[in-house]
């Protein structure tokens, strides 16, 4: 029987494996500003922006403020991932 991880332990392999793979990881705590992305990962010159949700929790969707900041900063040439874990 396959036990579920808690997000909480999703999120620590996902950062763990862009470590792994050499990235430079932050991980943003409780953001003051609403909406701000999950993770920064940078590597090689180049910066991610990440927003982690969780496959398990149902109607996991973008909050309306995290909508209207992703579309921000694509107005400033920074798009954010949304990825599923």
């Amino acid at each position: 029987m396959e036990v579920k991880k808690t997000e909480i332990q999703k999120q620590k392999k996902f950062i763990a494996d862009l470590r792994a793979d050499g990235f430079l990881v932050f991980k943003i705590n409780d953001s003051y500003i609403a909406g701000f992305p999950d993770i920064i990962a940078i590597k090689e010159g180049k910066v991610r922006f990440i927003e982690l949700k969780n496959l398990d929790r149902r109607g996991a969707k973008l909050s309306l403020e995290q909508k209207h900041l992703h579309e921000k900063m694509k107005e400033h040439g920074v798009e954010v991932e949304v990825i599923w874990i």
